[in-house]
């Protein structure tokens, strides 16, 4: 686009560069060259002359108020003083400009030939325009910058009383004024030439030449000359939160955040230097200026902004730049269906504050930018203190890991009923306390907890992963737990995790990978059809199937959630779905302890055996049975197990034999003394021989064998030892394992189980389960080295050096006894791990209360064990011990649930990982 501010900015430059001396003058501007000045003592202003070809610029200097010459600088305000009562006379009587024209011509500065053109600032341009009516036939042109006008204040008297002024328009002279501010100097007078306001509010040159910089370069980009007055003028005459400060602060932001985009500069950051740049290279775009006056919504609206539309709203820049290759836009690319349509209209929402148009009392967080903003404040008139309101929240997050606890900080009135929050892409934690609430959390492993909102009446849209993209592969595993209200929680894609309540709703992808926990800490799993309640019952739970909607009633409750687009066939959520005819054979897991023995018995048999059991999952009803098919390797013979009763005229002649009680398999095995990883066997073998009609199989479920490596490295360091609080529920003595690597259990809170040694299965560990997920997880839940203070949650506690330091934090009225005199009695549990396999199972957990009526804290030291006694509820005194297992820190077991990982990683090969690193399956799904 054409336009004169090329012109204006260069001549500006250079009436700029008149207040240099001679030995600062370098010639800045590009082919612009110094040639020399005269300087007048006895008027007090100097000219400066510079030449581009044949093009000579002769430039006035204005008043000098450095000081950085003392002598002018008075002479200077002698003269403004002068010019400002008595107009031009003044001059004219002490400065012969004609003879002037003649001086620079004899001194060789300029010739007949040269296209002269003048300028000068303030008092400068005064004498500039002087200059010019005295030589008009050989001046091309002048530019003047608030400059006074001709005449001085004893003209502007005069014309009061309608005395025409003798000063004529010259089209020759062309004045730039700042408009912004009271610019007194330049109403002294009259304007003799063309008039131009520009954008501005000082009346110094150097601010004035880096706006008309700015115009040049935004004008040649597609913007318009009023557009950019309004931009600039709007930002400085508007309360607003973008910019602050002059008008030349105002262009200088704006130009450094367009170079963020265009990076053409070669690392210039002063607003001339880009500008040049930007010149020279020839770089162009297109430029759109959003002031505060603008329609915010004329520039951002839908889900479907161009890149550069986007980019803007996310940074908060009132500006759009477009037509330009940016490595902003293609990193912003990467992200772009993060950005919903109603993450657009709130951010816009955003954007309008900032820029002063509104006056709502909502409150505004931006991560992106750390942009914050609220309006409205009230001022308490006792103590004079200033507080802020907000009766909404927006809260915008990044691509990064983002945390939001919705939390506002000190002096604010929090009177929110509504919160909406944008997590975009990452690992985001979101933590909600209050409200009603809009969540989009973007792709990411997210984690969204409302269980701090107990107020019944809040309702709750939650979208883990993107809201509009139907193809979104790499969305993450997110866990949403809801609230006291009604939730409506969209996973998306990954393997999700809902906790919800009364009322709420769940709906996940079309894989439907994930678990739901419904007023319990077990997932729900389903259940069987049962043909009178007309629907599938699964323990306390019906679930209704309607089409892909499925109702799940905690019956125990009366309560409800719904599940939308869940797939019977895919057993969605992990909810199965069984038809009244139909039954699984189950064969169950088992983990057995290598040995040594590496050679046959004298039978020829292996020299280890155990038995792996056969159930179904569910009980038969009285017409129902079946007759399953398996090979004894004892007997070497295949053997027919009958589950269920046969009707009484089945004849079983032919196969009366093989008939057998013995629900089991056999699984044998050979040790050895070499130290190595444990082994891991799939179980299966079992056929259908017969059944009733009445009956479907729908699957035989394998079983899994872990053979645990039970030898030891000479090498090996010797056994770590944790210390876990126990309890001799039976009064026989506490007593332990041996470290025979059947148990691992993470006894160090890092996330991997290591092989321990263990207790005796009638006695129990005393614990606490502080996440409230009815099992006992870590050792942070135990009583030992190992514990977590209550006090400063997620550290070690570093006063446990044994399980009974670790478990006076719970003696709050400290009498050295916990009994129910003390605060967190009720909360203690005791877990007496029945079956010996390191997993605290519901049945296993009991409440302190229950057994023991009090512990006493005051141990005894008895070898490298802590003792001391409980009383039980029977008024039986038992011994309290701290057990310090062995552990091996080498034979771990990562903590993961494998239904997480995705067919197509298991699918890869696995590196097995040693002590506490990850397999490379596990990697992979960190990093899917």
């Amino acid at each position: 686009m054409s336009n004169q501010f090329g012109a204006y900015k260069i001549y500006a430059q250079l009436a700029q560069d008149a207040y240099l001396d001679d030995k600062q003058q370098k010639g800045q501007l590009g082919d612009w060259k110094f040639e020399g000045a005269i300087h007048n003592s006895f008027t007090g202003f100097d000219i400066a002359v510079y030449s581009n070809g044949n093009e000579k610029v002769i430039a006035f200097r204005g008043t000098d108020l450095t000081w950085k010459r003392p002598i002018n600088t008075i002479e200077d305000l002698i003269n403004d003083i002068q010019l400002a009562i008595w107009g031009d006379e003044n001059f004219q009587s002490r400065f012969d400009l004609k003879n002037l024209y003649n001086e620079l011509a004899e001194q060789g500065y300029i010739s007949s030939t040269d296209k002269i053109v003048v300028t000068g600032h303030s008092l400068g341009g005064y004498l500039a325009q002087l200059f010019t009516i005295a030589n008009e036939d050989k001046i091309s042109h002048t530019y003047t910058y608030n400059a006074p006008g001709l005449g001085g204040a004893r003209l502007n008297f005069l014309r009061l009383f309608g005395i025409e002024s003798p000063i004529k328009y010259n089209s020759k002279i062309t004045d730039i004024v700042a408009k912004d501010f009271a610019n007194l100097i330049h109403e002294v007078g009259m304007n003799i030439g063309e008039y131009i306001e520009v954008s501005g509010d000082s009346h110094g040159i150097k601010d004035l030449t880096q706006i008309l910089y700015f115009y040049d370069m935004a004008i040649s980009n597609g913007a318009s000359e009023n557009v950019v007055t309004n931009y600039l003028s709007g930002f400085y005459n508007t309360p607003n939160s973008l910019f602050s400060g002059s008008v030349a602060k105002t262009a200088q932001s704006t130009i450094s955040q367009i170079e963020q985009i265009v990076g053409k500069a070669n690392g210039a950051n002063d607003i001339i230097e880009i500008c040049n740049a930007y010149e020279n290279n020839n770089v162009k775009f297109n430029l759109d200026l959003i002031s505060p006056t603008s329609s915010v919504t004329s520039f951002f609206s839908g889900s479907n902004l161009s890149t550069p539309a986007l980019y803007a709203l996310v940074n908060l820049n009132p500006f759009i730049v477009s037509g330009v290759n940016s490595n902003a836009y293609s990193e912003l690319e990467k992200y772009k269906d993060e950005y919903s349509g109603n993450y657009v209209s709130d951010k816009a929402k955003m954007l309008e504050a900032l820029l002063g148009k509104s006056n709502s009392s909502a409150y505004y967080s931006d991560l992106q930018t750390g942009k914050i903003y609220h309006s409205e404040t009230i001022v308490d008139d006792a103590t004079t203190d200033e507080y802020i309101v907000a009766n909404k929240g927006f809260f915008f997050g990044t691509n990064s890991n983002d945390i939001i606890t919705g939390k506002l900080g000190e002096n604010f009135i929090d009177t929110r009923k509504e919160n909406f929050i944008y997590t975009l892409a990452g690992d985001d934690t979101i933590t909600l306390t209050s409200g009603s609430n809009y969540i989009e959390a973007g792709s990411g492993s997210d984690y969204i907890d409302l269980s701090g909102i107990k107020d019944t009446n809040s309702t709750n849209t939650i979208y883990a992963d993107l809201k509009d993209s139907k193809d979104d592969k790499d969305s993450g595993n997110d866990t949403i737990i809801g609230s006291a209200g009604k939730d409506t929680m969209y996973g998306g894609s990954g393997y999700n995790t809902y906790k919800a309540g009364d009322g709420d709703t769940i709906e996940d992808d079309d894989k439907g990978q994930g678990s739901v926990y419904f007023n319990s800490n077990s997932p729900l799993t389903g259940g069987t059809y049962d043909k009178d309640k007309g629907c599938y019952v699964g323990g306390i739970y019906e679930y209704h199937l309607n089409g892909n909607t499925l109702i799940v009633t905690d019956t125990a409750k009366n309560e409800s959630i719904t599940i939308n687009n869940y797939s019977k066939k895919d057993k969605s959520l992990g909810i199965d779905l069984i038809e009244a005819d139909e039954i699984d054979i189950i064969i169950s897991n088992a983990t057995v302890t290598e040995g040594d023995e590496s050679e046959p018995n004298k039978d020829g048999k292996a020299p280890y055996n155990t038995s792996i059991g056969i159930k179904l999952s569910r009980e038969l009803k009285e017409d129902e049975f079946i007759i399953i098919q398996k090979y004894n390797y004892e007997k070497q013979s295949t053997e027919l197990v009958l589950f269920g009763t046969l009707p009484q005229d089945y004849d079983t002649s032919l196969f009366k034999s093989l008939l057998s009680d013995n629900k089991t398999l056999d699984f044998s095995w050979y040790g050895n003394k070499t130290k190595e990883e444990d082994r891991k066997y799939c179980v299966g073998g079992v056929n259908i021989f017969a059944k009733s009609d009445n009956l479907t199989i729908r699957d035989i479920k394998p079983g899994y064998v872990t053979i645990k490596d039970d030898d030891k490295d000479p090498n090996d360091d010797k056994p770590e030892t944790y210390d876990p609080l126990a309890i001799d529920l039976n009064n026989d003595g506490i007593k332990g394992t041996n470290l025979d690597y059947k148990i691992n259990f993470d006894l160090d809170n890092n996330g991997f189980k290591e092989a321990t040694s263990w207790i005796d299965n009638n006695d129990a560990f005393i614990t606490i389960d502080k996440n409230n997920n009815g099992a006992i997880d870590n050792g942070s839940e135990l009583f030992g080295n190992k514990s977590i203070s209550n006090n400063a949650y997620a550290y070690t506690n570093p006063n446990a050096k044994n399980g009974f330091e670790a478990l006076s934090e719970f003696d709050s009225n400290n009498d050295g006894i916990i009994d129910e005199k003390d605060k967190e009695f009720t909360n203690l549990l005791l877990w007496q791990d029945k079956n010996s396999n390191g997993i605290s199972e519901t049945d296993e957990l009991i409440k302190l209360s229950d057994k023991v009526k009090s512990i006493n804290l005051n141990y005894t030291k008895n070898g490298q064990t802590e003792i001391s006694s409980a009383t039980l509820n029977d008024n039986t005194e038992v011994k309290v011990q701290d057990m310090y297992f062995n552990v091996d820190l080498k034979k771990t077991e990562e903590i993961i649930d494998e239904n997480q990982i995705p067919f197509e990683i298991k699918s890869l090969p696995n590196v097995k990982a040693f002590g506490n690193l990850k397999e490379f399956a596990n990697l992979n799904l960190l990093v899917a």
